[in-house]
């Protein structure tokens, strides 16, 4: 809660403004709407091991404030740590049962207010919601869980091998057509549908522009490799050269054309600034892209400027830093 010190607003003491500003950012659901009811088998439920509870528990911050409860986050640790078998038999009844205890629920909601905004107005407050202790720390054993489902997935490395199935239908007697790609119009149409085969190796948001995608994921945009294909299909580039050595040369001159378009697009400029030299990445022979490392190297992602641009945030501006947009750029340079 460090980034909520400074100049504290004057409390709302009317229950009238006060109830007219809550009632918008907390509504009520009328119409009492219920999720499906989901039949569990309890034999198919792992139980909850000791080293879930210690690690759910390792992962809670000491100094948060505290939520209804009143139970610091630092006596639910050394609780969990002395007698992690306690919270690990309540967890597996839960998960068995399907519930989530009512009491687990309670919320304590807060309202922060926005720097320079009308104190009356409910959108001048960004509400959160303090969490009774322990609840947290089953949320956080049902959220490893999950994790462990929703992780994974093929890696980069699998994912750009998978690609090359689509690049091989794409490039399917490409030397007869290739010059047809000279037309802007079928450049962009073949650039189109390539493009979602990069974003899908890099794991970028579909916002992410082709030449950005292209980069981050390692492949050569479609066009160039059409073309690359057209100057190995004749006879007389390299004449008199080894087959390895025209592939080579080739390949080294595709890169070449890469890195000249790259440094002219006018598209994809945050990832340009990360990573100039197409070369040097194209050809490394360590690292993979991550979902989260791609947001940053993208620019976008889970930032307020992209959410506010797309209307999911109020405010381009981080709340730790007042008036400063947060991007990929203020977040972590």
């Amino acid at each position: 809660m460090s980034s909520l010190k400074g100049e504290r607003s004057p409390p709302i003491t009317c229950p009238e403004l006060l109830q007219n500003i809550v009632n918008p950012l907390f509504p009520v659901d009328l119409n009492g709407t219920s999720l499906p009811a989901v039949h569990l088998n309890p034999d198919e439920v792992p139980i909850v091991v000791n080293e879930e509870v210690l690690d759910a528990a390792k992962r809670l911050i000491e100094k948060k404030t505290l939520g209804p409860d009143g139970i610091p986050n630092i006596a639910l640790k050394v609780a969990a740590r002395t007698a992690p078998d306690m919270s690990a038999q309540v967890f597996t009844a839960c998960l068995r049962e399907g519930e989530f205890p009512e009491q687990w629920k309670v919320q304590k909601p807060i309202l922060i207010p926005k720097a320079g905004k009308p104190l009356g107005d409910p959108s001048s407050y960004r509400p959160i919601c303090l969490v009774n202790t322990i609840g947290k720390l089953f949320e956080r054993v049902i959220y490893n869980r999950l994790l462990a489902v929703a992780e994974g997935g093929p890696r980069q490395s699998r994912r750009l091998l998978l690609s090359r199935v689509v690049s091989s239908v794409l490039l399917y007697a490409a030397p007869v057509w290739a010059t047809a790609l000279n037309n802007k119009v079928n450049c962009r149409k073949l650039g189109m549908a390539y493009r979602l085969s990069a974003l899908r190796v890099c794991s970028a948001y579909r916002t992410t522009s082709g030449e950005a995608a292209c980069v981050l994921a390692g492949m050569l945009p479609i066009d160039i490799l059409a073309k690359e294909s057209r100057r190995l299909y004749d006879k007389t580039y390299a004449a008199g050269e080894s087959s390895a050595f025209r592939r080579q040369l080739a390949r080294w001159e595709s890169i070449e054309w890469w890195q000249q378009r790259w440094d002219e697009s006018q598209t994809g400029r945050w990832t340009y600034r990360i990573i100039p030299d197409i070369r040097r990445w194209f050809e490394r022979n360590h690292g993979e892209l991550s979902y989260e490392l791609t947001q940053f190297l993208s620019g976008d992602g889970g930032y307020r400027v992209y959410l506010h641009r797309f209307g999911h945030d109020e405010s381009p501006c981080c709340p730790r830093c007042g008036n400063v947009a947060e991007n990929a750029d203020a977040c972590h340079i």
